[in-house]
């Protein structure tokens, strides 16, 4: 890992306006989000679990506890959905490839 700071992405999770069987996608979410499914999460997946009271190796805890203050989460805002714009998406694109071809 990076000495000076470490990314650390959200993982994400939504029901879709379009949902077919949203009352069941919603008891999904809830589970993935119970103590018991955060549990899952961190023991069997070796994703790790956000919620403070699940413990063990794969936890946002076990992750402080080694990184302490060098874990920088990439906040997940309205900001995120910025580059959905295709627009902005393809300049973003074009300038990326531009700076490749000129190293």
């Amino acid at each position: 890992m990076p000495k000076d700071y470490t990314l650390v992405l959200s993982r994400v999770i939504f029901i879709g306006k379009g949902a077919k069987q949203p009352n069941a996608a919603k008891l999904w979410v809830d589970y993935v989000l119970s103590k018991r499914g955060q549990k899952v999460i961190g023991e069997q997946c070796e994703l790790f679990s956000m919620r403070d009271d699940v413990e063990g190796e794969y936890t946002a805890a076990a992750l402080k506890k080694q990184y302490g203050g060098n874990l920088k989460p990439i906040p997940v805002d309205a900001g995120i959905t910025e580059y959905l714009d295709s627009k902005k998406r393809l300049d973003f694109i074009g300038h990326w490839k531009q700076t490749l071809q000129s190293k």
